[in-house]
């Protein structure tokens, strides 16, 4: 009792670190890269990791290009399937609004007799 033990609180680094090393980022450079140009040395996350995995992870980011660019979000040339999805939509809303009001009817009788009870 009585005693005093006083230290020092580390500083927190100045940007987090994932894995690896602290990469500086200069001002006004641009993080967004084209997946397909992807490559270690402009990727500021693959900087400071192993090499192979920093490899393999380039890969897999122009694996995903390659896919994104085969199937695009929104094709030029769409199916009408969306036309059958809004009519499922459109039914199920339909049968629940009936399903609500044909189940309500009876509820003002029914809280009447258990009022009554």
């Amino acid at each position: 009792p009585g005693q005093r033990v006083l230290f020092d609180v580390p500083a927190a680094p100045a940007q987090p670190v994932v894995m690896g090393a602290v990469v500086a980022q200069p001002a006004g450079r641009t993080y967004r890269v084209d997946p397909l140009d992807a490559r270690m040395d402009n990727l500021p996350l693959l900087q400071g990791i192993p090499v192979k995995q920093a490899e393999r992870k380039v890969e897999e980011i122009h694996k995903g290009a390659l896919l994104a660019r085969e199937w695009p979000p929104f094709p030029e040339a769409r199916p009408l399937r969306d036309v059958a999805w809004a009519a499922a939509f459109v039914l199920a809303v339909a049968a629940a609004v009936f399903g609500a009001v044909w189940f309500s009817a009876g509820i003002e009788e029914t809280t009447d007799e258990l009022g009554n009870d």
